[in-house]
């Protein structure tokens, strides 16, 4: 991706600000653990071809993606059609970027017996080990695991995942063998430039980690101050030791496409405590980005592969890949390639699909004083110019 500012214009590409028609497609529904502070990070896989060539001086193009849900039928799908399937025509973008980064929205285990934490639970998410496979030829470099799914199949379940993605040389961040690992930061490193990543999920309580205990990093939000006070000191801890950081946090109300004000208020205390970017996941939609002391707030990424339903409405089978140019402790630019889920599959978005997914993109990133820039495969994020801001902000 080029490296220019977010706030840079292109001839051409002025900013979308329609909501997009209807749309008459439906879909169906590196290396170990988290190394602790001061660890080497580990480096991008190189040497694909098809990869983005880095401009001079320390940089690279981050891929984040939201929910990954391998189970269920998509884990057929892999058993019948093979490992690459669920990528579809996406993986050749996957393959241009430095580093990629996904939620990992279920556990990766031979488990049989379910997790339970007390709380009915609809849904539980399980994919054969060798499903990482599918991972691998991606090119995944990191997988976030603090989410409502990585313990579905116990504490046994998420531990043997952690063995097969420790196995499969692919990063994790937010699930341990207790509170330590799973609060520490996973650290990669591309283009001359160390990558850390912290990961958290308000939900399930029952599944925290513990000083003595397995399980995820849970982060009540809006959490107490001096819970906010300890989550801060973790991502300034993981900033110092890293040129870029990335805040991962899986949560909010599934199917909401706004994020409540508790969750815009903790995304924005955390790139306050230092992080350069949030990724936010979990309400399996799409939702608004925002640009808060020039850093990006993806309040929400949406599912990139799953065998969900398709709300006609909110149409969860709609999402991005969004790819981040960056360098140390800045975005260059932010772009979005939009993408549909059908048949289990990822494919990039055309037609009335991908008209519609702009559209409403740029409603709600115009709601953030955001902008959005069609420039054909892609959309470019950028601040709202200083005058529409203004009118933005005299209007309430």
């Amino acid at each position: 991706m080029p490296g220019t500012g977010p706030g840079a214009e292109q001839a051409g590409a002025g900013p979308v600000t329609g909501k997009g028609g209807a749309d008459g497609q439906s879909g169906r529904a590196r290396g170990g653990r988290a190394a602790a502070p001061g660890a080497a990070p580990r480096s991008g896989r190189s040497g694909r071809s098809g990869k983005a060539q880095t401009p001079p001086g320390p940089g690279c193009t981050i891929a984040l993606m939201g929910d990954v849900m391998l189970g269920r039928l998509v884990d057929g799908c892999i058993a019948d059609r093979g490992f690459a399937y669920p990528w579809g025509d996406v993986l050749p973008l996957l393959r241009g970027a430095d580093l990629r980064m996904i939620n990992l929205e279920c556990a990766l285990t031979q488990a049989a017996d379910r997790g339970h934490d007390g709380a009915y639970r609809a849904f539980y998410f399980r994919a054969r080990p060798s499903a990482v496979e599918t991972l691998k030829l991606a090119g995944v470099d990191l997988a976030a695991l603090a989410n409502n799914h990585a313990c579905d199949f116990g504490f046994e379940g998420m531990e043997e995942m952690l063995a097969v993605l420790d196995q499969a040389g692919i990063a994790h961040a937010g699930a341990g063998s207790n509170l330590a690992a799973a609060r520490a930061p996973a650290r990669l490193a591309a283009g001359g430039l160390s990558v850390s990543v912290v990961a958290i999920a308000d939900s399930p309580p029952g599944w925290a980690a513990t000083p003595e205990s397995p399980g995820i990093h849970y982060v009540p939000v809006p959490p107490k101050p001096s819970t906010l006070a300890e989550i801060a000191g973790t991502v300034a801890e993981a900033k110092r030791d890293a040129d870029f950081c990335i805040v991962s946090v899986h949560g909010g109300p599934n199917l909401r496409d706004r994020p409540p004000r508790e969750f815009r208020e903790f995304a924005r205390r955390l790139i306050e405590a230092g992080a350069d970017a949030f990724w936010g996941h979990g309400a399996h939609v799409v939702q608004g980005i925002e640009w808060y002391r020039g850093r990006p707030i993806l309040y929400d990424a949406g599912d990139l592969i799953d065998d969900y339903a398709a709300d006609e409405t909110l149409r969860n089978d709609l999402s991005g890949l969004f790819l981040l140019r960056v360098g140390p402790s800045r975005v260059d630019s932010l772009r979005v390639v939009p993408v549909a889920i059908a048949d289990m599959r990822a494919h990039v978005a055309r037609g009335r699909a991908r008209t519609w997914l702009v559209g409403k993109l740029a409603e709600l990133c115009a709601e953030m004083g955001t902008a959005i820039h069609d420039e054909g495969r892609a959309v470019r994020v950028t601040p709202a110019a200083p005058a529409a801001a203004a009118e933005r902000s005299a209007s309430g």
